[in-house]
């Protein structure tokens, strides 16, 4: 099994790796390819797939496109594109699919976060962990998002009981 999926979310560029490996250079999206790839052709579990349809997309974003087919094949992707294009779907996406086709974790790794999300800003962590939760509805994954400026004990409580994304920022 791969080691565990380590998101790292900037303004306006989102990078994925995986422990191990070297990141992939930059998808660059075209607008001209962007808006034609239906997420139904991208061989996605039916939980992704239900949770896509209830957000209310059929057809990938420039950044989608370009980044999901590798993403999805296990390759490390680096992608660039503006606000509002559809970088944390393409990666929740890609992070789904990955847990449901790895199945459950190791033995005796059940509570451990699988997913870890650092974003820089507290507001771009709720950001995602509703996305995330929107997106992963459908699945049995839990999503914790931990920040500061709320009370650290229940974090520290809900952070123990276990969740399969980690979402948090290391900003106040």
């Amino acid at each position: 099994m791969a080691g565990p999926l380590i998101l790292l979310y900037e303004v306006g560029i989102v990078c994925a790796r995986i422990f191990g490996r070297r990141p992939a250079p930059a998808v660059q999206p075209t607008e001209a390819t962007g808006g034609l790839m239906e997420f139904s052709t991208l061989d996605l579990p039916a939980e992704v797939m239900d949770g896509i349809r209830e957000a209310g997309f059929v057809t990938a974003t420039p950044i989608q496109e370009a980044a999901l087919p590798l993403a999805l094949r296990g390759k490390d992707v680096a992608g660039q594109s503006q606000t509002g294009t559809g970088k944390t779907a393409a990666f929740l996406i890609a992070a789904f699919t990955r847990l449901l086709r790895e199945g459950e974790p190791r033995p005796g790794h059940g509570s451990e976060p699988r997913v870890l999300i650092i974003a820089p800003t507290r507001e771009l962590v709720v950001q995602i962990e509703s996305d995330a939760r929107l997106l992963g509805k459908h699945t049995p994954f839990r999503t914790l998002a931990v920040y500061g400026g709320i009370d650290y004990n229940r974090q520290r409580e809900a952070l123990a009981a276990g969740c399969d994304l980690l979402v948090g920022t290391p900003a106040a």
